[in-house]
């Protein structure tokens, strides 16, 4: 963590962040997002990258210091729903919020590049998070564009600035590789009042994945790019 006059006020491994010596598999895709209406940081991530190990790792700051600490979570995958997800495993995980819950969203693939299942959506009560106790959750693994279709990730629309939205969140998917569609979901309400979803696809002018780009600054080489929406 650094402070807002750029001093460092914390440094770990992600590891020792999750303190958890059962997580010896990879641990990679973080996000992070702010909650301006509870003035608290929810942190995101993955462990493993097979059915095995595949598990969504979730942080809720106990304040709006992050140094104050925080409640942890682990959701292993496989244990949704063993017979179906008994060989997948998740990846390329997003987040949103709205003003009284957490949505996470992930992609399932195959084990061994067997390639891409379908996407996840968590839905999450955050100030369950907040205070420490047990997660109310709802998944949503049936989602469906409106002709019908699996779309390939979903990604939820928070507010933006410095607000929330809601009840429910709005999440948009574009077409793998490019395409001539783009497609919006909402989850309508929320986990306490029996949620529904509702899907629409609009034409847009011809789009595809965009060239590599290096980070400024960067002394690795890292490159980003080709963000899917």
């Amino acid at each position: 963590y650094y402070s807002t006059a750029g001093k460092k006020m914390y440094s770990k491994s992600f590891y020792d962040f999750f303190g958890n010596p059962e997580l010896t598999g990879i641990l990679y895709d973080p996000n992070l997002v702010f909650d301006p209406l509870y003035q608290r940081f929810i942190f995101v991530m993955l462990h493993g990258n097979s059915s095995d190990n595949s598990t969504l790792l979730l942080a809720f700051s106990k304040t709006a210091n992050p140094a104050d600490g925080w409640n942890f979570y682990e959701m292993p995958f496989k244990r949704i729903n063993p017979m179906v997800y008994a060989n997948k495993w998740i990846d390329f995980p997003r987040i949103g919020i709205s003003t009284h819950e957490l949505f996470v969203t992930v992609n399932i693939f195959y084990n061994n590049g067997g390639g891409f299942y379908k996407p996840l959506l968590f839905q999450v009560n955050k100030e369950d998070g907040y205070e420490g106790k047990a997660l109310r959750r709802k998944i949503w693994d049936n989602l469906k564009t409106e002709d019908g279709n699996t779309p390939f990730a979903l990604v939820p629309v928070s507010y933006g600035h410095n607000g929330n939205i809601g009840p429910g969140i709005y999440l948009i998917s574009s077409e793998n590789s490019g395409g001539q569609k783009i497609h919006l979901f909402e989850i309508v309400d929320e986990i306490k009042n029996n949620p529904w979803s509702v899907s629409h696809t609009f034409s847009v002018d011809p789009y595809e994945v965009s060239g590599d780009a290096l980070q400024k600054n960067s002394h690795s080489g890292y490159e980003i790019g080709r963000a899917h929406v």
